[in-house]
């Protein structure tokens, strides 16, 4: 097999190996043929350029390779943050946001009233549901609300920051760096919340 050090299309440089006779789909981004120009000498992959009949690192090559696979290693981490926060979010309350809401108004306005008269009825509701007094039932629904609302709180503080992080992240170890501490907190997250 013969090396092969091309500029790929995707602005990285890659290291091939081509069988007796074969070649690179494209004559031009070939930097280096084993078979014409000999032995590949050491090399530091990414910020190579021919000069002359020799190989020389050039770190405006590094740099442009760097940001060719950057760029798509940033963009992955930041969808992926994202696709995992409407994960916890449709696993943890689905389409029922709004009747969540609205029995968290319901017990706040029943607690709000020292729990006095006939509890309003999504606090009924619960309560019949569970064998509770209608207390009891506003109680756990203003509880479960509260635990929401404070995760909701670390989601998006961790979520804000972890893009940020992504954003700012000078090669593909620190963007793995930021994904995965935040594989850690969503783990934690789905933990905390039930839904591991």
């Amino acid at each position: 097999m013969t090396k092969l050090l091309v500029n790929a299309p995707s602005g990285v440089q890659e290291l091939i190996s081509i069988g007796e006779g074969g070649g690179y789909f494209d004559p031009e981004r070939v930097i280096w043929d084993e078979r014409t120009d000999g032995p590949l000498p050491a090399i530091t992959l990414g910020g190579m350029k021919r000069q002359g009949n020799g190989l020389v690192f050039d770190q405006t090559v590094m740099n442009a390779s760097t940001a060719a696979t950057l760029a798509p290693a940033r963009a992955a981490a930041l969808v992926r943050i994202d696709a995992d926060v409407d994960a916890i979010y449709g696993a943890a309350i689905g389409n029922r946001q709004a009747e969540y809401e609205a029995a968290e108004r319901q017990a706040q306005v029943y607690a709000d009233a020292d729990y006095t008269g006939t509890a309003p009825g999504m606090v009924a509701s619960w309560a019949s549901a569970k064998g509770w007094t209608g207390q009891q039932a506003a109680e756990d629904i203003l509880a479960q609300a509260a635990a929401w609302r404070g995760a909701q709180d670390a989601i998006r503080a961790q979520r804000l920051l972890r893009k940020e992080q992504v954003r700012a992240a000078a090669d593909a170890a620190a963007i793995n760096t930021v994904t995965a501490a935040w594989a850690g907190f969503v783990s934690l997250v789905r933990q905390q919340l039930g839904l591991s």
